[in-house]
């Protein structure tokens, strides 16, 4: 299980600091697996398995001091409760999350509140999602870059093609990241590196 590590920073990979764009990462089935989820009597998220490779991906970033933010549509609570289980709440700045925002996705709030907690423009953040609907379609809305984590068939698949990149499993997902950081301008953090 994955939950033994802790995110912690590598002063050896470190690219130069002032990085100028970012991750934002939905919650279930993209960071957990849905199928393990376990709820408390009032709904909400208490523990979950994470999607095999996600947790190391994230490492990985958070190591290259990649900002990173939830966007969820949960409750309050689940978000900390599954990455506090997993030692990842220090690799996630900033967590956006339905029921405090008082909206769902695909709405544009969402996505815009991300953008502001991360203090970057949409156009500089990459949205990872498995519902075609809501992450991209929704994401694409706002002009964030759009990685549709299709691992499972949970959620249907697409009428239109919008999505920038698709992956089915953590490696495809990592390959769609490295190609979207390498596809970055030097001024627009490129110095990151290949994740890892």
């Amino acid at each position: 299980m994955e939950g033994g590590e802790r995110c912690a920073r590598s002063g050896e990979d470190e690219p130069e600091p002032g990085a100028t764009w970012g991750i934002c990462w939905d919650l279930g089935d993209v960071v957990f697996d849905e199928a393990t989820e376990v709820m408390t009597p009032d709904g909400v998220t208490a523990s979950a398995e994470l999607v095999p490779g996600v947790g190391e991906l994230i490492r990985s970033l958070h190591a290259r001091r990649v900002l990173m933010a939830v966007v969820s549509d949960t409750r309050i609570g689940a978000c900390e409760a599954v990455l506090g289980a997993h030692g990842l709440t220090d690799c996630i700045a900033h967590a956006v999350i339905s029921e405090e925002i008082g909206v769902e996705k695909p709405h544009p709030a969402m996505f815009l509140a991300a953008s502001d907690q991360l203090g970057l423009a949409p156009g500089r953040l990459a949205m990872v999602g498995n519902n075609y609907e809501r992450d991209v379609v929704g994401a694409h809305g706002v002009g964030m870059t759009t990685v549709w984590f299709h691992w499972n068939d949970r959620y249907p698949a697409p009428t239109g093609a919008v999505a920038d990149y698709v992956a089915t499993d953590a490696d495809e997902l990592r390959d769609a990241l490295e190609r979207w950081i390498a596809s970055l301008d030097p001024s627009a953090g490129g110095t990151a590196g290949e994740v890892r």
